[in-house]
Formats: C-alpha cells, structure tokens, sequence
C-alpha cells in the first residue's frame, strides 16, 4: 500500500486586485470613530444588548473590541450562546452545542471584515490606505475594497458631517449583506454605534441594539476548545457493517442510520453539505417538528428548506442527540445511487467523528476522536473554509499548469475534479477547446454546465494522480464554485481507489492508495 501525502501549501495562488490608494481620506474617518490604536495590554471594550431577529427571536448579545485587532462576538448566554472571534490570529466560531472551529480562506477574511466593521477596526489596519480605493461623492466618501485574492468585496459609505460609517455591503459568492450603524456614542476617545441593522436581499435580518459599554477583566477572543454536547459514543468505534455501507458508480459512500422508531434509513456521507439532511417524505414519516427556515445553497443554485429537529440518530456506536436537520428532496440523489437515499450526514458528522471512507475496501468507519489513535497514518493539514475541508493541488492541461490552488475536499460530489471558471480563465485551461466534450452538473436545484476535458487532474506531493477527465466549468455558478478562493471541488471519482481518513475536528487527513505505484 502506497502513502499518498497530501501536499498544503501555504499562500496557495490569489493574486489581489489592484486599487487606487486612499490615502490621507481615511485619516478623518479613523479619528472619527477612534482616537488611537488600543496598546498591547488593553482591556478592550464590551458592548452588552439584545439582538431581536426577524422571527421575533430576542438573544441577549456581546460585542468587544481589543488590541491588535482582536474583537468577538457572543449571542445568548451560557452553555447555549454561539460566539465567534478574531484573536488578532486565528479566526473561529463555536456554536450552541459546543463545537468550535477555526476558519481559513474566504471564511475567515469574510468573519474578521464583519467583525472589524461592527467595531469599527477597519480603519485601525496599518496597510488601511493601500487596501481601499476612497471616493469623494455628494453624500460623503465611499471606500471599496476589491473582492479578490485575501480580501472581501466590500463598500464603507462615510456620512459626509461626521465621518462617520452609516453603512457597509460586504459581498461574498455574489450574495450581498448589509450592515447599518446608527445611534453613536462617544467615550474615553472611542466612538461606536450603539444600534447595527443588518440586512440581507433587501430585507432586515437582524438587529443589534446595545444599552451599555464597559471594560471587561479579560479578553474573550481566543478559540474555547471544542466540546460537542450533542454526540455520545458508546465505543471507540470502528468499521460499519458490511450491510450498513454501499458504494455508488461514483464512489460517493452511503450508510444506514437508525432514526426513532426504529426507522432505517439511507443517507449520504458529503463534506461539502453544511449540515445533515432528510427527505420530505421521511421527515412526515416521522412527524418531525419544524424549527424555522433556512436557505440551501449549492452549486446549482439555492433554495428555502425548512429546519427540523430529530430526537436521536445512530450511525455506529455514534448517537447524535436532538439532531437538526433540514429537508431535501433526494430523488436526484436515489436516482444516480440506484436506492432509495433518504438524506445526508454532512458537516456536523465530520466535526463530532473521525470518518473513514475506504474505496479500496469498500468500507466506512466511525470512530470516537478522543479514542482513535492515528499514529500509523501519514497526517497533512487542511484548511476549513467555513465547514468543508479544503486541500491544495495543481492542474496540468493544454500545456498549461497551474499555480498551488485550493479545492474543497467534497465526498458529495461523484465528479473527479470540477474546476470553476475563473480558474479555467485564469490559467487557460481550456486551450483552444480542442477536444472538449460539453457536460452537466445536476444538483438540488438544477443543472449547471462545463465541459469534460482529458487533464493531469492534480499534482499532489509532486507525484500525478493520473491522467482524468476532469470538468472545467463553463458558466459561473453560484455557491463555492463562483469563490475567488477556491479554484474548485475535488469528488470521489478522484478519490474512490483510495483510503480517505477525515480527521476534520483535528483539520488533518491522510489518504492512502493500494495502486502499487
């Protein structure tokens, strides 16, 4: 059995966009909002409120601001609150049920922008007038800084009295947010908005209302350990039963889970899926009780679902307690397995388990993190974009090779390797389209369309993994594949000859090959 390490690279290929710098224009604004930088050593400042959703929902809310950029934000209280941070390092969330996660890429560029604008540390950045691009307009100054490379689409409209920020639109995937700052209070040198509006389509999703400032003992922006509270396994764990595990023509792997009642069901094992799904039909079966909405998105569009909530599900010597879900419609997943597939176990899973999908031998194990010991395995870091894991590779096609680019790590997707179509631009991968075949994506909620094209799929380690047809995108897509910083997925028609070993609440893998190369 041949080790496939998996090479990651650090400062994969993402050129930043060029800006006009604005210069001496942010100067009035930073001393608008704040008098000078926090020292090391600062206790910081702690604003305390309420956040009132547009369901109704009332959560006590926590929004402090530190040295050195630092800043965090907590939204209920005590074991049930959600929180996420920037300790001047590492960005993280950590959610009601005790996991906590760093996040690189996107994710975290995304999060330490929000945060930086609710605190309004934007314009504490020493490098603040190379990054943004100022305009003087009738209103006031606007600042945008570009969506590529490192950094978030983002616009900062400036009141043209104060100079103050009354807003900012931060665009990720083509989706837009908006951030509202009213209600200014000044203290000790420090001005902040006591009131943040955000808003999201045109519609008010929430809003932040503050009613007290003070300096708390300590900071709370470091990462708290993770700690699921819903996931209790009854075994170190180990291999599924044969019975419980199929394979598709894919490779994508399937196992049966034990829902209330009894009820067995099929679902699909898919790092790329936020969290776990179940069918319609299932779900009434089951007369599971609807919590709220919320909106899929996918690579072929997006879609509202509604979130349920399920008393227990096993998988394993794994029980998952008071598990949410949220309903799909998998008859395109049944369609392509060839059985009846009732739902998915996504992200969550993979935070609460140590996941093997052995293609080689047609396995899955589910193992107990605190009792596995990965000793003999030949471990490589990934970087957690949001929840899906994503690894660094390279393509080689019509002549052309890529620089190191990261892909998502997907094991719901049956492609080899769907490449987006910035990148295919970029690095010209589809040459003079010589030999290429046109090709479908189907997904949730449609279909998107690429081409099929013979490629050196990746470079991993230095070592080829083969000559593949792999899919280069030709549309944009919304969803992961239109993000300017993951060039695309990697699926398990890549993937399926090898033993894949997901440590993702570790950030690490191993993969394993038995070709003899």
């Amino acid at each position: 059995m041949r080790l496939l390490p998996l090479l990651l690279v650090v400062g994969c290929h993402a050129a930043p966009a060029p800006v006009e710098p604005a210069g001496q224009q942010v100067r009035p604004v930073r001393e608008a909002v704040r008098a000078r930088p926090l020292p090391p050593g600062e206790r910081g400042v702690l604003l305390e409120g309420e956040r009132a959703s547009a369901r109704g929902d009332r959560a006590p809310i926590e929004l402090w601001s530190g040295p050195g950029g630092a800043c965090a934000l907590t939204v209920g209280q005590g074991a049930s609150a959600s929180r996420r941070g920037f300790d001047g390092r590492e960005a993280w969330v950590a959610d009601a049920r005790g996991v906590s996660r760093p996040l690189h890429l996107g994710s975290r560029a995304d999060l330490v922008m929000d945060l930086w604008l609710r605190t309004q540390q934007w314009v504490l950045d020493p490098r603040a007038s190379e990054r943004w691009a100022a305009a003087d307009g009738a209103e006031g100054l606007r600042f945008r800084r570009a969506g590529e490379g490192p950094h978030p689409e983002v616009t900062v409209e400036v009141d043209a009295v104060t100079r103050r920020p009354r807003r900012a639109v931060l665009v990720r995937n083509g989706r837009e947010r908006v951030l509202t700052f009213t209600d200014w209070e000044e203290r000790d040198g420090l001005a902040l908005p006591m009131t943040i509006t955000e808003s999201a389509g045109g519609e008010v999703v929430r809003v932040d209302r503050f009613t007290s400032r003070r300096r708390p003992p300590g900071s709370p922006a470091r990462r708290p350990a993770s700690s699921p509270s819903d996931a209790l396994h009854r075994a170190a764990g180990g291999p599924l039963p044969r019975e419980e595990v199929r394979f598709d023509r894919g490779g994508r792997a399937f196992v049966r889970v034990e829902l209330p009642a009894g009820r067995k069901a099929w679902m699909l094992l898919d790092t790329g899926f936020g969290s776990h799904a179940i069918s319609r039909t299932l779900a009434d079966e089951l007369s599971l009780t609807a919590s709220s909405t919320v909106a899929l998105r996918g690579v072929s569009g997006a879609q509202a679902a509604r979130r349920l909530r399920c008393e227990r599900l096993d998988v394993g010597t794994l029980t998952l307690r008071s598990c949410e879900l949220v309903e799909l419609d998998t008859g395109f997943l049944s369609e392509r397995a060839g059985f009846t597939v009732d739902g998915v176990l996504g992200a969550p899973l993979f935070q609460r388990a140590v996941v093997v999908i052995d293609g080689i031998r047609g396995r899955v194990e589910v193992r107990d993190p605190a009792r596995f010991d990965g000793g003999a395995e030949a471990w490589q870091p990934v970087r957690l974009d949001g929840t899906a894991p994503c690894v660094a590779g390279q393509v080689r096609a019509s002549g052309e090779v890529t620089p190191p680019l990261w892909f998502r790590l997907d094991t719901g997707s049956d492609d080899t390797l769907t490449v987006s179509r910035w990148a295919v631009q970029a690095f010209g991968l589809a040459g003079d389209r010589t030999g290429l075949a046109p090709r479908s994506l189907a997904g949730p909620f449609g279909e998107v369309r690429g081409w099929r094209k013979s490629a050196d799929a990746l470079l991993v380690a230095d070592s080829a993994l083969g000559r593949q047809q792999v899919t280069l995108m030709r549309d944009d897509a919304p969803g992961p594949l239109s993000d300017p910083w993951i060039a695309g997925n990697v699926g398990t028609r890549l993937l399926r000859e090898r033993r894949v070993v997901l440590d993702l609440g570790a950030q690490r893998i191993a993969l394993e090959s038995d070709d003899g190369r």
